[in-house]
């Protein structure tokens, strides 16, 4: 597996020095989840995580290059969600047994997601940006969804 890693430079004394930063890669946080549950041979976690992988790895071939964390949290997240629905049909089924075991595996892989925000979190920052953006409505209309969106999305980023 590839790991990339950015290079910063820094002076100190006089001389320029590099320094490894290993950013937080979701790729790499799922590796390591699998081996710790090999290790402790959780075959339910292990299993899951190898789905999700196998996944991943399809998309990178398909695209022929390595897929960004976002892209890898949207199919852990499609993953979560189709997971919680399959157990809602078992639970209609009366299969509670495969439910539990659908919802297990939907928690496993939740914890690679970033917490979401509440109801209350979204709209206070949805109100922030309408009053913020409300007084340039009459002054650009068309650049102000790029800007509002900007910032929304800056603001939901920070609060996480």
């Amino acid at each position: 597996m590839f790991r990339r890693y950015a290079l910063t430079s820094f002076r100190r004394g006089g001389v320029r020095q590099f320094a490894d930063i290993a950013p937080v890669d979701v790729r790499s946080q799922i590796l390591s989840e699998l081996k710790a549950a090999m290790k402790a041979k959780n075959t339910v976690k292990s299993t899951t995580i190898r789905s999700v992988l196998t996944e991943v790895y399809s998309v990178d071939k398909q695209k022929s290059e390595l897929i960004p964390s976002n892209k890898i949290q949207d199919i852990i997240r499609k993953a979560v969600d189709r997971r919680t629905q399959v157990a809602e049909e078992y639970v209609k089924a009366m299969r509670p047994d495969l439910a539990e075991k659908e919802l297990t595996e939907a928690a496993v892989l939740a914890e690679f997601l970033p917490p979401q925000l509440s109801e209350e979190e979204i709209d206070r920052v949805l109100r922030e940006v309408i009053e913020h953006k409300i007084f340039q409505v009459l002054k650009i209309p068309s650049k102000l969804s790029v800007k509002s969106s900007r910032h929304f999305t800056h603001r939901l980023t920070s609060l996480l």
